[in-house]
């Protein structure tokens, strides 16, 4: 993780993007694995180690900067929910975002969205309390 820390500025100043940042805890201890795009012009904010209502927050910071989602991904640090995230200047119309949505909730989510031809942009799920939820960006 602290190699990674050191690599994304200097992959993002040489004209990459990152494309996928997949974390996840084994023995303890955070893994990291990302892909980087070589891009014209991009801009790219990656985060990662995200509690649920911070990227809450994060997601309509960036949204108001003209940024938008398109990477999340869900994991887990000691049993709690942790979200990496990847922001672009990528041109969409965002809906909107949820997390903490049950399986239910989720799929009559799903079916709002698609009457209003929005379509999930990033979908992920966690166990939270011994439930299963999902984190997910709507875009038309």
């Amino acid at each position: 993780v602290a190699q990674h820390r050191k690599n994304m500025p200097v992959m993002f100043k040489s004209g990459f993007n990152l494309t996928v940042q997949c974390l996840t805890e084994y023995k303890g201890r955070l893994h990291v694995s990302v892909l980087y795009e070589k891009v014209a012009n991009g801009e790219c904010i990656a985060e990662f180690d995200l509690k649920p209502d911070y990227y809450q927050f994060e997601f309509h910071k960036q949204a108001k900067e003209g940024l938008m989602l398109s990477y999340a991904k869900a994991y887990h640090v000691k049993g709690q929910p942790r979200f990496s995230v990847i922001w672009t200047n990528e041109k969409a119309e965002i809906s909107g975002t949820r997390h903490n949505v049950s399986k239910y909730g989720f799929l009559f989510e799903l079916k709002e969205a698609a009457k209003k031809n929005f379509y999930a942009k990033c979908v992920s799920c966690y166990n939270n309390e011994d439930v299963l939820n999902f984190l997910a960006s709507w875009n038309k």
